[in-house]
């Protein structure tokens, strides 16, 4: 049966918390990034933290409507979890950079619908399954598209900013295997190379 011909059912009041995700994030890039971020002209190495910041919000948002959905036998609606998930992400990133206003922008709601069909494709595939669990391998074209409009806040906040270039070698944010990173990738045309070419989802 299609996914989107089941019954749905408003899944109960779940209240997100992003920051303990966003914070070391945002602890992790260098000044140098930043100034990357705020130019539009990010490279390879700070999309692909950007990209892992994506992979473990959708991870955690995903985990936390399973556990708030013990017992149903129908699947989440979108509207449910894009309800739930509000504002969240920018709100979790201006106050992880301690400033007093988050983005108004676009892109905002862009990601959050974005972000909400991966983790509504992703909740729903779990509750599937006997067991209420399952491992989806996030589609490519989507992971671009939300890592472009991330980086996009990003660089609005960072225009917030004071920024300083990197006095020394910064310690690199280790980052853990992924499954996600044999399938992801970023083309560049030769006419823009300064700037990457996103697939749509």
């Amino acid at each position: 049966m299609d996914m989107n011909s089941q019954q749905t059912e408003a899944m109960p009041e779940l209240r997100v918390t992003l920051f303990p995700i966003v914070e070391p994030f945002v602890q992790g890039v260098s000044g140098d990034q930043w100034l990357l971020l705020r130019s539009g002209q990010p490279d390879d190495a700070t999309l692909i933290v950007v990209a892992d910041l994506v992979v473990e919000v959708v991870t955690s948002l995903t985990k936390a409507i399973l556990a708030a959905c013990t017992g149903m036998k129908t699947s989440v609606s979108e509207e449910s979890i894009r309800s739930s998930l509000g504002d969240a992400l920018s709100q979790s990133i201006a106050q992880a950079l301690d400033l007093a206003s988050q983005v108004e922008d676009d892109s905002v709601e862009l990601c959050a619908a974005v972000m909400t069909k991966e983790v509504a494709e992703s909740v729903n595939s779990a509750l599937s399954t006997p067991m209420h669990t399952a491992e989806r391998v996030m589609r490519p074209r989507r992971l671009n598209v939300m890592v472009r409009h991330i980086c996009i806040m990003l660089k609005a906040l960072a225009g917030k900013m004071r920024i300083r270039r990197s006095q020394r070698r910064t310690r690199q944010r280790k980052l853990s295997p992924a499954p996600w990173r044999n399938h992801w990738w970023i083309t560049r045309s030769p006419e823009l190379s300064h700037r990457s070419q996103w697939c749509p989802y």
